[in-house]
């Protein structure tokens, strides 16, 4: 996928609460290695990534915080925690963008696509003081060293955006019902969030119409899943120190754990978050 930086001393708490998540990992890469890749019959991207995923996803049906934000019983402690483990998670995420390869040509402009300020503002509303990275995160996702690993990764922190009015409505019992306040990550690109998601989806089989570039797509979104997956569930671990350095699994160049935020994104009828897929892009697409 891409290479990290420097050491990383810290991240001994998150370390051990997800020390479990190797093997899920490792299954995660079984599937994909026989996920449909472009030109196949079942063939393009987004089927290979939501195959490679789909366990994930599936994992992130387990984590408390993320059923209680979709199911509307999350309390105000409760989403504030989970920002600053989201925030955590976005901010290691865009570092790697920033430094991974250019994406202007293929009209995708990162800049917009950062979204931790939005998670800073929603965490200032709620009176706290959002969460910085620490010198060990440097060790926790590898810099893509191609566009595909690139979108891999957009893959991920782009599919959170699916659902968010739904799930930002569910707060009013917490927040009230102004939702210009708390929520503006939830509400993500507002009107715009069609074409943004629809952009993506071009963007993302234009550059994996290649065996080697779609398996290189799909290995980097199980890495930012895995990622994820580490920032939001480990026990016991507070947002003003966790992730420190999550220095888990490690497949060649990439520092890894398990799942995503894609989950968080919406609500299925029972309740549980509901997983980007195809038919959520080709809906996007179509709007």
């Amino acid at each position: 996928i891409g290479r990290t930086h420097g050491a990383g001393a810290g991240g001994a708490d998150l370390a051990r609460a997800a020390t479990g998540l190797g093997k899920s990992f490792a299954a995660d890469r079984r599937r994909m290695s026989a996920a449909p890749r472009a030109g196949t019959p079942a063939g393009g991207t987004r089927a290979a990534l939501r195959a490679a995923t789909h366990d994930a996803h599936e994992r992130l049906h387990a984590i408390p915080a993320m059923q209680r934000l979709a199911q509307g019983g999350i309390t105000r402690a409760e989403y504030a925690d989970l920002l600053q483990r989201m925030l955590r998670f976005h901010l290691i995420v865009e570092r790697c963008l920033r430094r991974g390869p250019a994406l202007a040509g293929l009209d995708i402009e990162l800049r917009e696509r950062m979204r931790s300020g939005l998670l800073r503002r929603d965490i200032a509303a709620l009176g706290l003081r959002p969460v910085r990275l620490t010198a060990g995160d440097e060790t926790v996702l590898a810099e893509p060293c191609s566009v595909a690993a690139s979108f891999g990764y957009l893959y991920v922190t782009e599919g959170s955006t699916l659902g968010g009015r739904m799930l930002a409505r569910a707060l009013d019992p917490v927040l009230g019902r102004d939702q210009s306040r708390g929520r503006s990550f939830l509400l993500g690109y507002g009107d715009r969030h069609a074409a943004m998601w629809r952009k993506l989806c071009l963007a993302l089989e234009s550059v994996g119409d290649s065996t080697e570039a779609c398996g290189a797509m799909a290995e980097a979104a199980s890495a930012a899943f895995s990622c994820f997956e580490a920032c939001v569930s480990a026990d016991g671990v507070t947002p003003s120190c966790a992730p420190q350095g999550l220095d888990l699994v490690r497949t060649g160049v990439s520092a890894i754990a398990a799942p995503d935020p894609v989950r968080a994104s919406s609500a299925s009828g029972d309740g549980r978050p509901a997983a980007v897929s195809d038919g959520n892009c080709q809906a996007a697409a179509n709007a």
